[in-house]
C-alpha cells in the first residue's frame, strides 16, 4: 500500500510516497505524527482519502494498510474562512519540528493575490445595503461610506417638510472620529442645522432611536416614470363605457379586459342585443296585430323596456314593453309619437336583433356587487323594489352596452399590494400621500382657495377574501407648493397585509385646480435588533425646510480611526486610536482564536519599532470575505513584510539591510553541487511600476510612478497597493519591488542534510562552493589562542595572495554562523590567525561534528543570499532555493516621491 503526502488540499503531486502494509492508518500515524491525531471529534490537521473519497477519523484505527489501496493524506487548513496552510505534514514532520513549509505568498505586484473589494475606491462612493454580506473590518484611519443596516425612510413630519431617517453600520469594533470629519457629499454635518446624529459604540441600546427601527418599504408604491408616486386616479378616469361581445348568466356578465375603475357599488345602465321574432296574430290577415316573442325573463312584469334600436317603420320613435307573458314569451309593442303612447301592430314579420334597456330612472338600474380577477367578472343585482324577485340574465352571448352612472360613482382603487414580505407580520403600517402640484383652486383674482380631499386606504389579510377594512383620511390644502402627508395605522393583530389606496372625490380638470394626488410610500415595522455586539452604528436624521428633502441617502460618509490595543513597551493597552501595523495584525490573529503564544511576538514588536520610526501605517477596510493569510499579507505588506508560519507560529519576515549572515552552506555540507543561474535583462522586462494607491489627501486613486535610473517607463509594471495612503510610502514600497526585479537576478539552489532546517523564509545565509576567485571551506581541526589572537588549524590548505585582504568564517554547534572575521596567513597556507574581539572562539567537540569554516577575500569571500524555499525530503535531505542579496533593493527605503 501507498501513503500518499500532500503539502495541501490544492492541486498537486505529493511530497513523500511511503509504502507500508501489516499496520492501520491509525497506527501508522501513531509512530510517524502523532501531531495529526491531534483534535476534538473528527476535526485533525490532516485529511484522509481513497480515490477522493473522504475516511473520517473516527474509521482510521480499522484501515488497515494493505496492497492495493492507496490512501492521500493531505494538510487541512485551519480556521473557519480564514485558513493559514498549517504547518504539519505527516511523515518527515514528526522528524523535523523545525520544518517550514514556505507559504504561496503573492509579491505586491500579483494580480492573482486574494484581496477584498476596494471601498475606497473612487466608484465606491455611496451607502448601499449589504444584505447577508460581511461586516466591514477597517484598520487605521479611512474614508468610508457606511452601510445601511436598515432600509431609510421618509416621513413627512409636516404638510411641507420630510425627514429622511438613515441608520448605519460602521464596522467592526470602536473607532476615534471629530464630528468635522462627519458628512453628507462634501459638506460637513456640523454646518448643517437640518441634520441631527447620535453615534453608537458596540452593544449600546439603540431601541430609543426612531432611526434604528426596522421599517420594510414596499418596493411597489414609489416613484413612476409619471411622477413621485402612483398617480391617485378619480371618477374622470373610470371607463364610462363599455360595448363588446360579453357572457351573461344570471346576475353574472363576464368577459376579458376589466374596464378602469369598475369596483363593487358602482351603478351601470345596460343595454344589450336579443334575439327577437315578429308574427301576426291572424297569419292570413296582415292588418292584424302583431305577436313579439322574446326571452325577457330577466324583466319583472309591469317594467318598461326601452327599445334603442328597430329596423321597422317608427323606428325613430321611443318604443317599449307594453305587455309581456311570461308563459308564452311574448309581449305587445308601443311607440311614443310625441305626446303619447301608441300600440303598434305594423312590423313586418320575421326574426331581428333588438338592444334593450330599462328605463334610465333611479330604480332601474344595475349596481356591482362583486368583482372577480381573471376574466372579468360581474356580479350585478338589480336596483330598486324589485330586486328580490329579479330572475337574473338569460344565459348565452350578446352584445352589450354598459353605461357607468358616474353620479354614484367615487374613486379608483389602486392595485393591492402587500405592505411586508410575505415571510413576515407586521403590526403598524404607514403610507404617504403626495400632491407634487400643490392642492387647492385659484381663483380669479390669482389666491388659491383651500380644498379637502378624502383618501381612503383598506386592508386585509394577503391571499384571503376577507372584507377588507377602510381607514379613511382627509387632507387639506391652499398653496401651489409641493405638500405630503404621512398616516400611520396600528393593525388589530399581526399579519401580512395587502394594502390599496384610492381618493374620493374626482380630480378636478380645470387648469385652475391644483388637485393632483399621488400614493408616495407604503411600508410595514418589523422587528428590530435593540443592540449591535462588536459594532459601531451611526443613526441620521436629514430634516428638509421649505422643500421634499432630497435623495442624500447614499452620500453620507465620514472619516474615523480604528480603535485597537497597542503596545506600549511594556504591555498591551486598553483600545486607543492606532494606524500602526502591528496592533491590525494581533488583531486579526487574536480574531480567529489565535492568542499571542501562537505569534513570533518578539519579531512582531521589533517591526513595530521599525514601522514606527519609520512612520509606516495600514488604513484599509477589509469588507468582502478572505482568509486570514490574505488579510496578513496585505497588512504586513504596508511595512514591507510578508507572512509565515516557523515553528508552528505565526511570523512576519521582513527584507531589510543585512550585515551578519545567519547560516553559512558550503561544499562541506552540501552532498551534491550549489546550482547557480543567473537571468539576464530581457526586451520584454518591465522598465518601471506604476503604483496605484488611495492618497489620504482626498481618498482617490492616485498612481505615483517608480523609476530607477534610466528607467523610460514604457512598459511599467502596475501594482495595487491597499492600506497604503502617504504618496512617499507608496513610492519607497513600489521601488524596493522595482529594484528586487533589477538586481536580484541571481538564482541559487542546494541540498543539505538536516541543516537545511536551521533556515527559514527570508533567512539571510553566506554560499560557497569551488569556483575560483570565491570562498573556501574547510573543516576545522584545531584552535588554539595566544592573547588576543585566536589560530585556527584547516583541514585544507587555502591559497593566500599577496596584497588581498582576507576574512574567514564558521559554522557553531546551533548551525549559526560566526564572523566574518579578519584573517591572516599563519606558518602555513592551512594556518589562519584571526582576531574575534571578545568573541567566543570555536570549540571542537569530540560528539560533534567539527566546525565548518569558510574563508575568502572581504570582497568574495561568500556568495549572500535570501532564503525563498526551504523543502525538506523525506527524514534525510533538505532542498533549500534562494536569490541574491543585494543591498541596492533597500536604497530607496526612505525616499521621497518625485513630484507629480
Amino acid at each position: 500500500m501507498t501513503v500518499n503526502v500532500f503539502p495541501s488540499v490544492l492541486p498537486g503531486e505529493p511530497i513523500e510516497r511511503h509504502h507500508i502494509s501489516g499496520m492501520s492508518l491509525h497506527d501508522w500515524l501513531s509512530e510517524n505524527a502523532p501531531g495529526c491525531l491531534e483534535g476534538q471529534g473528527e476535526a485533525r490537521p490532516i485529511s484522509a482519502s481513497i480515490n477522493g473519497h473522504v475516511i473520517p477519523p473516527s474509521e482510521w484505527p480499522d484501515l488497515m494498510l494493505k496492497h492495493g489501496i492507496d490512501v492521500d493524506i493531505r494538510v487541512q487548513p485551519q480556521g473557519v474562512e480564514t485558513a493559514l496552510i498549517a504547518a504539519v505534514v505527516a511523515g518527515a514532520v514528526a522528524a523535523a519540528a523545525a520544518f517550514l513549509l514556505k507559504p504561496s505568498i503573492p509579491s505586491i505586484n500579483s494580480s492573482e493575490s486574494a484581496k477584498g473589494s476596494r471601498l475606497l475606491e473612487v466608484s465606491g462612493t455611496g451607502n448601499q445595503p449589504k444584505l447577508g454580506d460581511v461586516i466591514p473590518d477597517q484598520a487605521g484611519r479611512c474614508k468610508k461610506f457606511p452601510d445601511l443596516l436598515t432600509a431609510p425612510v421618509r416621513r413627512f413630519v409636516d404638510n411641507k417638510t420630510q425627514a429622511l431617517y438613515l441608520f448605519f453600520s460602521l464596522g467592526v469594533g470602536e473607532y476615534e472620529r471629530e464630528d468635522s470629519d462627519l458628512a453628507i457629499g462634501e459638506t460637513p454635518v456640523n454646518a448643517l442645522d437640518a441634520v441631527s446624529y447620535q453615534f453608537f459604540e458596540p452593544g449600546d441600546d439603540v431601541s430609543g432611536h426612531e432611526a434604528a427601527q426596522n421599517w420594510y418599504n414596499a418596493p411597489e408604491v414609489g416613484a413612476t416614470s409619471g411622477g413621485s408616486g402612483i398617480h391617485l386616479l378619480s371618477t374622470r378616469d373610470i371607463e364610462s363605457t363599455w360595448d363588446a361581445a360579453l357572457s351573461l348568466s344570471g346576475t353574472k356578465i363576464s368577459g376579458a379586459n376589466q374596464p378602469q375603475g369598475w369596483e363593487v357599488d358602482l351603478i351601470l345602465r345596460l343595454a344589450f342585443d336579443q334575439p327577437v321574432t315578429v308574427s301576426k296574430e291572424d297569419p292570413l290577415d296582415e292588418n292584424s296585430d302583431n305577436v313579439y316573442e322574446a326571452d325577457l325573463s330577466w324583466l319583472v312584469a309591469g317594467n318598461g323596456l326601452e327599445l334603442l334600436v328597430a329596423t321597422e317603420p317608427n323606428s325613430g320613435f321611443q318604443r317599449r314593453i307594453a305587455e309581456y307573458d311570461s308563459g308564452a314569451g311574448t309581449f305587445k309593442l308601443q311607440y311614443y309619437d310625441g305626446s303619447t303612447w301608441v300600440s303598434t301592430n305594423n312590423t313586418t314579420p320575421g326574426n331581428y336583433n333588438w338592444r334593450f334597456t330599462r328605463w334610465p330612472d333611479g330604480n332601474e338600474s344595475y349596481r356591482i356587487t362583486a368583482v372577480n380577477d381573471g376574466s372579468f367578472d360581474l356580479v350585478l343585482q338589480l336596483s330598486g323594489s324589485d330586486v328580490a324577485s329579479w330572475p337574473g340574465f338569460p344565459s348565452g352571448t350578446s352584445n352589450v352596452l354598459i353605461d357607468v352612472d358616474l353620479s354614484f360613482a367615487e374613486g379608483i382603487w389602486s392595485n393591492a399590494f402587500l405592505a411586508c414580505p410575505r415571510s413576515e407580520k407586521t403590526s403598524r403600517i404607514e403610507w404617504d400621500v403626495f400632491a407634487p402640484q400643490g392642492l387647492g383652486f385659484i381663483d380669479d383674482n390669482g389666491d388659491v382657495e383651500e380644498r379637502g380631499r378624502w383618501i381612503e386606504l383598506e386592508y386585509r389579510e394577503a391571499g384571503t377574501n376577507d372584507p377588507w377594512t377602510l381607514v379613511a383620511e382627509n387632507i387639506k390644502g391652499r398653496t401651489r407648493d409641493q405638500l405630503g402627508w404621512t398616516f400611520s395605522h396600528d393593525l388589530p393583530s399581526p399579519m401580512t397585509p395587502e394594502v390599496r389606496l384610492r381618493r374620493v372625490e374626482a380630480e378636478e380638470n380645470d387648469v385652475k385646480a391644483l388637485d393632483k394626488l399621488e400614493w408616495y410610500g407604503l411600508r410595514s415595522q418589523l422587528p428590530q435588533n435593540n443592540s449591535y455586539p462588536g459594532v459601531s452604528t451611526l443613526a441620521m436624521v436629514i430634516t428638509g425646510s421649505q422643500m421634499i428633502a432630497a435623495q442624500t441617502e447614499n452620500q453620507v460618509n465620514l472619516i474615523e480611526t480604528r480603535k485597537l490595543p497597542v503596545w506600549d513597551g511594556s504591555e498591551w493597552t486598553a483600545p486607543q486610536a492606532t494606524r500602526d501595523i502591528a496592533p491590525y495584525a494581533r488583531y486579526i490573529a487574536h480574531s480567529k482564536g489565535y492568542t499571542d503564544d501562537d505569534i513570533d511576538m518578539s519579531e512582531l514588536l521589533r517591526l513595530d519599532a521599525i514601522w514606527k520610526a519609520r512612520g509606516d501605517t495600514f488604513d484599509f477596510i477589509f469588507n468582502s470575505s478572505t482568509t486570514m493569510k490574505d488579510a496578513l499579507n496585505t497588512v504586513l505588506r504596508a511595512g514591507m513584510a510578508e507572512l509565515t508560519i516557523d515553528h508552528g507560529r505565526l511570523r512576519p519576515v521582513r527584507e531589510e539591510l543585512r550585515t551578519v549572515p545567519e547560516h553559512m552552506y558550503t561544499l562541506q555540507n552540501m552532498p551534491g553541487e550549489l546550482r547557480r543561474k543567473f537571468t539576464g535583462p530581457r526586451p520584454e522586462d518591465p522598465d518601471g511600476i506604476d503604483v496605484e494607491y488611495t492618497d489620504e489627501e482626498n481618498w482617490t486613486t492616485e498612481v505615483v510612478e517608480c523609476r530607477l535610473p534610466g528607467d523610460a517607463g514604457v512598459r511599467p509594471k502596475k501594482v495595487r497597493l491597499d492600506g497604503v495612503v502617504d504618496r512617499d510610502k507608496a513610492y519607497q514600497i513600489g521601488m524596493r519591488e522595482r529594484s528586487r526585479l533589477a538586481y536580484q537576478r541571481w538564482e541559487y539552489e542546494w541540498s543539505t542534510e538536516c541543516d537545511g532546517l536551521n533556515s527559514s523564509y527570508k533567512s539571510f545565509c553566506a554560499l560557497a562552493d569551488d569556483v575560483p576567485g570565491y570562498g573556501r571551506s574547510a573543516i576545522l581541526l584545531a584552535v588554539e589562542t595566544d592573547g588576543a589572537d585566536t589560530h585556527l588549524q584547516s583541514s585544507e590548505p587555502f591559497d593566500w595572495q599577496p596584497g588581498e585582504s582576507y576574512v574567514i568564517a564558521w559554522r557553531q554547534p546551533d548551525g549559526t554562523l560566526a564572523g566574518p572575521y579578519p584573517a591572516q596567513r599563519g606558518d602555513s597556507d592551512d594556518h589562519v590567525i584571526t582576531q574575534l574581539g571578545g568573541d567566543p572562539e570555536p570549540v571542537i567537540y569530540n560528539n560533534m561534528e567539527p566546525p565548518h569554516l569558510l574563508w575568502g577575500t572581504t570582497e568574495r569571500w561568500s556568495y549572500r543570499a535570501i532564503v525563498e524555499d526551504v523543502e525538506p525530503n523525506g527524514f534525510e535531505s533538505v532542498t533549500l532555493r534562494a536569490l541574491n542579496y543585494d543591498e541596492r533593493v533597500y536604497a530607496y527605503d526612505d525616499a521621497v516621491a518625485p513630484i507629480a
